[in-house]
C-alpha cells in the first residue's frame, strides 16, 4: 500500500570511493470509527479509508519543498570528499550553496538525484480497484490501529527527509549510517497490529514475505 521510500538509494550517492519541513501532510484520520475492524468495512468506506492514506502521504511535501530536497540530494555527494588519511569529510558551506543555486534554476550537477520525490506515494486510483476493497477486507485490525500504524509511518518518512540536508555534513559518516539498508527496514512499533493481523496490506516494514515484492503501488498491494 505504501510505496517504500528508502534513504538508503541515497548511500549510494555518499560513497566516494546520499529537508522537507512538516507544514505538508498531517495525520491520518479516516472519519471512520476507530473500533471498526478494517474486515468490516464496504468498498465505499474501504476506499475512504484507502484514499485517506493516499492524501495524507502524497501531501507530506510541497513544490518547495520536492524541489529543496532535490537539490539537496545533488548537492551532498558533491560536498563530501576523502582526506589523504582516509577520512570522509564533508563542506557544509559548499553544499548550501549549491542548494541555493540549485533552487534558483542553476544546473549544478549531470547525475541523476539520489532520491525521486516526485512519484506519488501512494497511487490514488488503486484505492478504487477491487483488489484493494478485498486486501482491506482480509485485515482484522481495527481503524484505530490503521491510523496509528499510518500516522507513525508517516513520521517515520518524515524523518528520513529531515537528515536529507546540508547540515548533516557535519558528520557525514552518521548521515551514510542513518540512510544505509539497516535504518530503512523495520517498520514502528505501531505497526504490529497491523503487521500481524493484516497480511495483505503493505506499510513498507516488518517481514518481507509479501509476494509483491517492494512495489508498493501495485494493487495487489492493497
Amino acid at each position: 500500500m505504501i510505496r517504500r521510500t528508502g534513504t538508503a538509494v541515497l548511500v549510494c550517492a555518499l560513497q566516494l570511493l546520499a529537508c522537507g519541513d512538516d507544514d505538508g501532510g498531517g495525520n491520518v484520520s479516516t472519519g471512520l470509527p476507530a473500533n471498526a475492524k478494517l474486515s468490516s468495512l464496504d468498498s465505499a468506506d474501504a476506499e475512504k479509508l484507502c484514499t485517506s492514506l493516499a492524501n495524507s502521504f502524497n501531501g507530506i511535501l510541497s513544490d518547495s519543498d520536492k524541489k529543496r530536497i532535490t537539490c539537496t540530494a545533488l548537492a551532498l555527494p558533491l560536498s563530501i570528499k576523502q582526506s589523504s588519511a582516509g577520512k570522509i569529510e564533508g563542506d557544509v558551506s559548499k553544499c548550501k550553496d549549491l542548494v541555493s543555486r540549485c533552487i534558483s534554476g542553476e544546473k549544478v550537477s549531470d547525475a541523476e538525484p539520489a532520491i525521486d520525490v516526485n512519484e506519488k506515494f501512494i497511487d490514488e486510483s488503486s484505492c478504487k480497484e477491487a483488489q484493494t476493497s478485498e486486501n482491506i477486507s482480509m485485515c482484522e485490525a481495527n481503524v484505530g490501529e490503521f491510523e496509528d500504524c499510518a500516522d507513525a509511518m508517516l513520521d517515520t518518512l518524515k524523518g528520513q527527509f529531515d537528515i536529507i540536508n546540508c547540515d548533516s555534513l557535519s558528520d557525514p559518516e552518521k548521515l551514510m549510517e542513518m540512510t544505509s539498508d539497516d535504518s530503512d527496514g523495520d517498520s514502528p512499533p505501531e505497526c504490529e497490529a497491523i503487521n500481524t493481523k493484516c497480511p495483505s496490506l503493505d506499510f513498507g516494514g516488518g517481514d518481507d514475505g509479501d509476494d509483491n515484492g517492494d512495489d508498493g503501488d501495485s494493487a495487489n498491494d492493497g
